[in-house]
């Protein structure tokens, strides 16, 4: 009984916090001359209102999740990787430079390697954080945000550099990736056009690529083989205390350290699929796509459960299209999408806050 009370309490707290995200971004948009009422359904149907939306609510979702397995693995040990947007960054520019530089026979060991590559590279630039944190106990969260500046400088650096495209005529941007190095378009969405004969329906690519199957293949790698396994409680000692993990004969400086670097490898990961599923170029435009920083929230509020945290990805990415499809329609700002993300998710973390969840306790 008390368990379904508690149940109960969560639901009806999570209803409000979204319902309190609808009322701020609604009454915002009725400044801009569109009803309460027509406001709040844009928000809670254009999401789904035809495959397009939907396809675009997954295509945030790739980026987010992917960013967030990483944060919710390093989360379990009370980690807080903060550095997924540069990271993310990062790993789009290594895919972008591979893309450039090398050259083989075969497109999919071209693409194995930009893949790997942004990984890799994001892993590396994780390194430093997670010797400071992990050797001197240095805060991992300033040291990873205040990365976050650096990528994007360095960003705009190779933007400029070593993958500015050749038709770029000043402006900082890439080259166009080519087709054989692209993911296949995994969804097509039928749109009604007009011809000399009548109306005609035709069905044009989403931007839904298959690299959404590369991460459900990780998150259920990830579920066996960390939820599954004694791996889970070795990280919950951990995020109680170092002194009583080493104790228990735990290598924390080798966990510390793996888990912080596993976090960058899937934020580069995260970058790569974006620019070879969605993107295929990167620009100036395109480096404050924020899904590092949503993907922390995503971890967050998911409890760091791997199952938890796909549900709080897809709630995020309903958000943001409903709230985008509001901006579209209303004529009102884009910050009228961060309104709406941002109100949801300060009042589920208020939320979480009074039910006093933390790390340690989600994974003991």
């Amino acid at each position: 009984m008390k368990r379904a009370k508690e149940i109960f309490l969560t639901i009806t707290l999570y209803i409000v916090a979204i319902l309190a995200g609808f009322m701020a971004a609604s009454t915002v948009a009725v400044t801009y001359n569109i009803g309460f009422l027509d406001s709040l359904g844009i928000l809670a149907f254009s999401p789904f209102a035809d495959l397009f939306n939907f396809s675009e609510v997954l295509v945030r979702f790739i980026a987010i999740y992917t960013i967030a397995l990483g944060v919710a693995i390093a989360l379990k040990a009370g980690l807080w990787n903060i550095g997924g947007e540069g990271q993310f960054l990062v790993g789009a520019v290594m895919t972008l430079f591979i893309a450039k530089s090398l050259s083989t026979p075969h497109p999919a060991l071209t693409m194995t390697t930009m893949i790997l590559g942004a990984g890799f590279f994001a892993m590396a630039w994780a390194l430093v954080p997670a010797l400071l944190k992990a050797r001197f106990g240095v805060n991992e969260i300033v040291t990873t945000l205040l990365l976050n500046i650096v990528a994007s400088s360095f960003t705009l650096y190779a933007l400029d550099g070593p993958i500015r495209g050749q038709g770029s005529f000043g402006y900082l941007l890439s080259d166009v990736l080519p087709s054989e190095l692209r993911f296949p378009t995994l969804l097509k969405y039928p749109r009604v056009i007009e011809t000399p004969s009548g109306v005609g329906l035709v069905w044009e690519d989403t931007r839904l690529s298959y690299a959404l199957f590369i991460t459900l293949a990780m998150a259920i790698i990830l579920y066996i083989v960390v939820e599954r396994s004694p791996i889970e409680t070795h990280l919950g000692v951990v995020a109680r205390s170092w002194r009583l993990a080493s104790y228990a004969g735990i290598n924390v400086f080798r966990i510390v350290v793996a888990l912080m670097l596993f976090a960058g490898f899937t934020a580069g990961l995260s970058g790569a699929l974006h620019i070879m599923g969605v993107l295929y170029r990167l620009d100036s435009g395109q480096i404050d796509h924020g899904f590092g920083y949503l993907a922390v929230l995503a971890a967050a509020l998911g409890r760091a459960k791997i199952v938890g945290t796909a549900l709080a990805s897809i709630f995020i990415s309903i958000v943001i299209i409903g709230s985008e499809s509001l901006q579209r329609v209303s004529g009102a700002p884009y910050a009228i999408t961060w309104v709406f993300v941002g109100t949801v998710m300060i009042a589920i973390t208020i939320v979480e806050y009074i039910r006093g969840w933390r790390p340690s306790a989600a994974t003991a």
